[in-house]
Order: C-alpha cells, then structure tokens, then sequence
C-alpha cells in the first residue's frame, strides 16, 4: 500500500512539472530563433553606404565553400558575442527593467552583427 501514495504523488508531481518546463523550453528556444533570425537578417541587410556603390557581381566572387566558412565563422563570433552579452543583459533587466534591457540589446545585437558581417566580407572577400 505504501508504493501507492508515492506513486501517485509523483504522478502529480510529472502532471504539475511538465507543462512549466515545456513552457519554459519553448520560451527560451523562441527568443533564441528571434535572436538567430535577427543577427541573419542584420548581416544580410547591413548598409553602412558603402555596398550600395559595389557592383552586384562582386557577391558572386566568392565561392561556395568560401561562403559556408564564413557563414559558420560569423556564427561562431556571433555565439560568442551572445554569450558575452548574456549577463551584462540580466544585469540590465534587474537595473533598468526588461523593455530598456530589450532595446539596449536590440541595439547591441545590431552593431555588433553588422560589425561581424563587414568583418567576414573584408577577410572572404577581401574588401
């Protein structure tokens, strides 16, 4: 009889815990992917007024292999940074509150991925 109770009561314990940790993974893996979408989108689309004037066919110079090294290179800066940035953000959040934490990162995530992307141009492609 007393495997019962204890049975039970882990049972209760499974049915209570899941739904918060679920909760709390897809909250982390969303911020996460809207972290990675930003970075991607900022390298993407950075504009400092100068790769308005280089021709277009000057993105093709570089090969594919070239560019998948590059890519995986900026990723690993872009990590770094991220893991760099995590505590001065907490901090910030406990300091100044969430929303100027968020806009103090938003700001950060764009200078330093814009800052990343001009760095793997000008070594893969020489710029």
């Amino acid at each position: 009889m007393r495997e019962l109770p204890i049975a039970v009561v882990l049972l209760a314990a499974a049915t209570v815990a899941a739904p918060a940790t679920a909760q709390d993974y897809l909250g982390i893996h969303l911020d996460t992917m809207l972290e990675h979408n930003l970075r991607q989108h900022q390298q993407q689309h950075a504009d400092d007024g100068t790769d308005a004037k280089q021709p277009a066919s000057r993105s093709s110079t570089i090969s594919p292999a070239a560019e998948a090294r590059a890519r995986a290179e900026g990723a690993r800066i872009m990590e770094q940074h991220r893991r760099e940035l995590e505590p001065r953000y907490r901090m910030r959040v406990e300091r100044d509150g969430k929303a100027e934490a968020d806009a103090w990162l938003a700001r950060e995530s764009r200078r330093l991925g814009i800052e990343t992307g001009r760095q793997m141009r000008a070594k893969y492609l020489g710029q």
